[in-house]
């Protein structure tokens, strides 16, 4: 049977975490992640309604990814692991050159997979499915939020997508 994309972004964001340390809170090991893998990290003043984007343009070594500094750091965390998703996803997978994602908040990107890839990589990536849902159970999304260092909305999307398809870890 194929790989489910959900099964494969979940696949590649252990992998990646396995090498790479990813803390509970700022975005610092999440930057060094994202230079590790081929992308340089900018903060800056978006539009509103644009939490992120990623651009890489064929000829130049690395990607870039821009972050909207007037979000909540919970919210910066999230979309900066989102776009090291979309990274994970065209530079290591697909092989990919030339590419450029952009995040809106509304749901202008609907159900793209490249989207979906890059919320099941961050989810798995800042809220390991086991210790997320353990958390969730004895304590409740709010406080499983606070101990991943993420939003509430994030936390209970997590939740949500793990009620639909829960981790392979559970199946065994």
């Amino acid at each position: 049977m194929a790989e489910m994309v959900y099964e494969r972004a979940r696949r590649e964001a252990k992998a990646v975490r396995e090498g790479y340390p990813i803390g509970t809170s700022g975005t610092r090991d999440l930057e060094a992640l994202a230079m590790r893998l081929g992308a340089y990290v900018f903060f800056d003043q978006l539009d509103s309604d644009q939490a992120g984007f990623i651009v890489k343009d064929e000829g130049k070594s690395f990607a870039e990814i821009y972050i909207n500094s007037r979000d909540i750091l919970e919210r910066q965390r999230f979309t900066l692991a989102h776009e090291i998703g979309h990274l994970v996803d065209r530079r290591m997978i697909a092989r990919d050159e030339d590419y450029s994602f952009m995040d809106y908040r509304d749901m202008r990107n609907g159900s793209d997979l490249h989207e979906f890839f890059a919320n099941e990589f961050a989810g798995e990536l800042l809220m390991p499915a086991i210790p997320f849902l353990s958390t969730v159970v004895d304590r409740g999304v709010y406080a499983a939020a606070s101990e991943f260092g993420v939003s509430p909305a994030a936390a209970q999307r997590r939740f949500d997508r793990l009620s639909m398809h829960p981790p392979e870890e559970l199946n065994g």
